[in-house]
């Protein structure tokens, strides 16, 4: 287990989680991550570790904390993982937006369909 602190690009502490797993991946923190600092419309958040990692993919909080161990290898006796969570435009968001309108519509369709179906 491992204490993970989420600080913005200016240094500001958004979240703090501890202890957690460090079987933990990027799903994982991005939920917690939302809920507490929702970042604006079209943005998402990349997390990347002091070391320039970023936690994506099949990284894990451990893979993280494990390229934070001092130059012996040796682990700090409380180890603490500090990400900072960047925010980036995502270009593809307003197509992804009407995109789940159109599913949205089509789920509203279905179901009022099948409804005058059933009468």
């Amino acid at each position: 287990h491992l204490d993970v602190i989420v600080r913005s690009m200016s240094g500001e502490v958004l979240m703090t989680l501890a202890p957690v797993d460090g079987s933990w991946q990027r799903p994982d923190v991005m939920t917690r991550l939302v809920r507490i600092a929702p970042p604006p419309q079209s943005h998402v958040y990349k997390l990347v570790s002091a070391h320039g990692a970023v936690l994506a993919g099949a990284c894990t909080l451990a893979d993280l904390a494990a390229q934070a161990k001092d130059g012996d290898g040796v682990e700090a006796e409380a180890p603490c993982l500090e990400l900072v969570a960047i925010l980036l435009e995502n270009p593809e968001q307003p197509k992804l937006e009407e995109a789940r309108s159109a599913v949205l519509e089509m789920h509203r369709n279905i179901v009022m369909a099948a409804r005058a179906y059933a009468r």
